[in-house]
């Protein structure tokens, strides 16, 4: 008797597709929008009117992404865009404003649980063959908070909201990543807030009277890492035993 059995072969053919941070960008973005955007002013003192009519705009006026890493820079580019860039109205209403930006580089985010994952998921043909076998790589990132005002109370009111803000409404955050067709449950996880590193960067009194803070914040995610392979059928026969010796009756 003799039997066909199928076996698949899998070579790897050394090509990589890696992930990028864009998904993660978006993903941290939209959690620092949640934290802004329920920003409220219940004060009705003149001082406080800049902050509730920052409040009362939309999320995509209130928070904005800059690779400007020179507030006064930023302000610039922002006026630019102003449809009356010599108005001091317009000028006026552009802040007070949040953006953000990630910070270039990353490091490996090999604490605790989080670790390389080879074979995490595989990605298959319409023959179901597998084509790829995808790894997951934990990284940590740094995202850098610009905080922009005309005035202290406005400047205040922002940086205590986002602290508070990322204090209490969790450190995770999940996110879809699309790596060749295949789609990845992600997610970020924030430093706790008493590890944001934050800073007076305002400009000089005889230059402007810009004010600003920035904000650091560490988040780990996850990379993930696509090894091409060539995966075939080979048919093996499988054949009835035949004996390679002799017998000898003593």
């Amino acid at each position: 008797m003799i039997d066909i059995v199928p076996i698949k072969k899998r070579v790897e053919t050394g090509e990589l597709f890696i992930s990028d941070l864009v998904d993660a960008d978006i993903a941290f973005g939209n959690a620092l929008v949640a934290v802004v955007h329920g920003l409220r002013e219940a004060s009705t003192h003149p001082r406080h009117e800049p902050f509730a009519k920052f409040t009362a705009k939309p999320s995509n006026a209130k928070v904005l992404v800059s690779t400007e890493v020179e507030p006064k820079a930023f302000l610039n580019r922002l006026r630019a865009k102003l449809v009356k860039p010599d108005s001091d109205r317009e000028n006026k209403a552009a802040l007070p404003v949040v953006y953000f930006h990630r910070v270039q580089g990353l490091t490996m985010g090999l604490a605790g649980d989080h670790k390389v994952i080879k074979s995490y998921a595989n990605i298959v043909d319409e023959n179901g063959l597998e084509v790829a076998e995808v790894d997951e790589i934990p990284v940590t990132v740094t995202y850098q908070v610009y905080m922009l005002a005309w005035d202290q109370v406005s400047l205040n009111k922002l940086a205590a909201g986002i602290f508070c803000g990322f204090a209490t409404k969790g450190r995770s955050h999940t996110f879809t990543t699309d790596l060749l067709g295949l789609k990845l449950d992600n997610r970020l996880i924030t430093s706790p807030a008493q590890d944001f590193a934050s800073g007076d960067i305002s400009l000089p009194s005889t230059e402007d009277r810009l004010l600003a803070y920035d904000l650091s914040v560490e988040v780990q995610t996850q990379l993930y890492q696509a090894r091409i392979v060539n995966t075939s059928t080979v048919s093996y026969e499988i054949q009835e035993g035949k004996r390679l010796y002799s017998e000898l009756e003593l």
